[in-house]
């Protein structure tokens, strides 16, 4: 008799808890906030109501990055490659500039008819091959040093360790461009093999490389020995791909110099 009434007792809970639950569902749905698969009133409110606010604030963050990071790319965007023939009178002239440097660690030999350039927002960079610059010359690097290059940057700098680098640590030349006067920082280029890997090298006024990258394998059928890429970043930053015969890439990090 007393597990009778003991049954009967839980079936009473039982049902009294489902009259609850519908009703409480028939409200959310009123409200267009239950899911199908109900489980109470509480999961339900929190599940939805957070799904609301995530979503929500997702769309918020998306439209404030798209509103940060949208004239970052336009910028990116408002930089120009070069005509080749107007690149080919710059390198020319930025090379005869460097004749006075006479302490620089490698010595180029300019290829001024097959540099490349790219301009935007009043700063810049030409980059001119060596012109002995070949694949049999990079297979042969061992522990030797091989010139590749010049790269010069207009309002640009080096970006080491997230550190720009000031502009007392370049080389400069001062030119003038198409009536303009500017001063231009000189980055010899340079490739050497360690512990097995051919890596680039950068230099400033130093002997000593300021970069040292590693090159990674690279495919890419390319019209110029050396060509570069920026990728721009936060804060005025870019990483620069620089490709070397269309087979390896090194990547040198950049930032605006005012």
């Amino acid at each position: 008799m007393l597990s009778v009434e003991c049954e009967t007792h839980r079936l009473h809970e039982r049902r009294g808890r489902e009259t609850r639950a519908e009703r409480e569902r028939s409200v959310l749905l009123d409200n267009g906030i239950a899911s199908r698969h109900f489980r109470g009133v509480g999961r339900v409110c929190s599940v939805t109501q957070k799904g609301r606010f995530i979503m929500r604030s997702r769309w918020w963050l998306l439209a404030s990055l798209i509103l940060v990071i949208e004239p970052r790319w336009a910028a990116a965007e408002d930089a120009k490659r070069i005509e080749s023939d107007k690149v080919a009178k710059i390198a020319s002239t930025l090379v005869a500039a460097t004749s006075g440097l006479s302490d620089l660690p490698v010595k180029v030999t300019a290829d001024t008819q097959r540099a490349m350039g790219v301009t935007g927002h009043d700063r810049g960079g030409v980059l001119e091959p060596d012109s002995r610059l070949t694949a049999e010359a990079l297979k042969k690097v061992d522990k030797d040093v091989l010139p590749i290059g010049l790269l010069f940057l207009h309002r640009i700098t080096l970006s080491v360790a997230e550190q720009a680098t000031p502009a007392d640590q370049h080389r400069q030349i001062t030119v003038t461009v198409e009536d303009k006067t500017v001063n231009v920082f000189v980055l010899p280029l340079a490739v050497t093999r360690v512990a097995d890997r051919l890596v680039l090298l950068v230099y400033t006024n130093r002997k000593e490389p300021a970069v040292v990258t590693t090159l990674v394998d690279f495919n890419e059928s390319k019209d110029l020995p050396l060509e570069m890429e920026a990728r721009p970043a936060q804060d005025q930053r870019a990483t620069v791909l620089l490709s070397i015969l269309g087979r390896y890439r090194a990547a040198v990090d950049v930032v605006a110099q005012d």
